[in-house]
């Protein structure tokens, strides 16, 4: 310090040329600038925290819902997650205007819209509109017809992985500027990081769900002989273990040759009444009564066999053959809102579950077939008690 005093102090000192001198107005504006900067960074502060102790990605969405605005500002802002397949990416939304044009859940291949450019290059971009280099008419033309014009993308990413792309829209031009663009990436990582510790925790936890629930069905199957009970006991703990939204469980007639709806549990059961029939070959559930294979539909806008229903919101189904021996008797229908709501472990889990419906609907039909042989039984009996009866009359009662 004293250098410096002595240095400045000293007569041959001179003001550097390159040295900038600011007016009192251009002062003030740094001085708030730096403020709000300030200010932004500790709403990034409280965010992050807010992030790191979600503990599911639907929880993690809705923090940052609450608190985007006053981080990045502008009209638009969603976040944009990889499929399990990265072939595409689903958007959640983040601000009313974007609720209003109906992009929530809405997916896209990875080859289009700006997301779809931040994660496939793995770059940020700050840009107007009109010069996207990757516009799509469904995304970026949308955000266009309601008036946005400065555009801000940033890959959603882990340090080994990227897992989507935040996409920030603005109605000014030239809104976002390199403080934005800095706060974004940071918020970024963030959240990445948080996607990858609650997806390793959601899938810790599903995997003890699973347990857990072969041995509850277990034991609800061979509480009961009645089928109509086994096969509601066993819809409802599906449902219920791993919040699916809807569970359905068909039986074959084979006289109709169609399917019969004869469990149901969740989001559909005011639609499709206990008894409503399918025939066999229809939709995702008939092919596979007709071809006892399972079928895995992550977007079943992409599977011409599924069967669109007015009411339904369905976007994944998972459905499975239930067996008896090598003749199939049943579908195990489970249907999701969510994009790609299964992968391989759901299939194993309920193959195994469906093995142990169709060992408890044997075991239901032989108990059934042993009572009804039982019940003819004791019916022979009373009319063999009958005929003797009146044999010994007629003998004891001569003419």
């Amino acid at each position: 310090m004293e250098f410096f005093i002595k240095r400045f102090m000293s007569p041959d000192w001179q003001i550097p040329e390159n040295i900038e001198f600011l007016s009192p107005e251009e002062m003030r504006t740094r001085l708030l600038e730096a403020h709000e900067f300030s200010t932004r960074v500790n709403i990034l502060s409280d965010l992050s925290l807010k992030i790191d102790e979600a503990r599911s990605r639907e929880e993690i969405i809705r923090v940052i819902r609450e608190d985007i605005k006053r981080l990045i500002d502008g009209e638009c802002a969603l976040v944009n997650l990889l499929s399990h397949s990265k072939s595409h990416y689903v958007i959640s939304t983040l601000s009313p205007l974007m609720d209003a044009i109906e992009l929530n859940h809405r997916n896209f291949s990875v080859d289009v819209g700006m997301p779809g450019w931040a994660i496939q290059n793995n770059a940020a971009i700050v840009v107007d509109i009109d010069s996207a280099p990757a516009f799509h008419p469904a995304l970026e033309g949308k955000l266009k017809d309601l008036g946005i014009r400065s555009l801000m993308i940033v890959p959603v990413q882990t340090h080994e992985q990227i897992l989507g792309a935040l996409f920030f829209g603005s109605s000014k031009p030239n809104a976002f500027l390199d403080p934005d663009l800095w706060l974004a990436q940071l918020l970024s990582l963030q959240i990445g990081i948080a996607l990858r510790h609650t997806g390793l925790l959601e899938r810790a936890q599903k995997r003890v769900a699973q347990i857990g629930l072969v041995n509850e069905v277990a034991g609800k199957l061979t509480s009961t002989l009645d089928i109509d009970e086994l096969l509601t006991s066993a819809s409802e703990a599906i449902q219920k273990n791993f919040q699916y939204f809807d569970v359905t469980i068909f039986l074959i007639n084979r006289d109709e040759n169609d399917l019969v709806l004869t469990a149901h549990c969740g989001s559909y059961i005011d639609f499709l009444p206990h008894g409503y029939r399918q025939k066999i070959g229809q939709g995702i559930v008939g092919w596979v009564a007709e071809h006892s294979q399972y079928v895995l539909a992550n977007d079943v806008s992409l599977d011409s066999r599924y069967l669109a229903y007015q009411y339904h919101n369905t976007n994944s189904e998972l459905a499975l053959p239930i067996m008896i021996g090598n003749e199939v008797v049943g579908v195990l229908n489970v249907e999701d809102t969510k994009l790609y709501a299964f992968d391989e472990t759901d299939v194993v889990v309920l193959r195994t579950l469906c093995d142990q419906i169709g060992s408890a609907i044997r075991n239901a039909k032989l108990f059934d077939q042993i009572k009804k042989s039982n019940q003819r039984l004791v019916e022979l009996d009373r009319l063999k008690t009958d005929f003797v009866g009146i044999v010994s009359h007629d003998f004891r009662t001569p003419l």
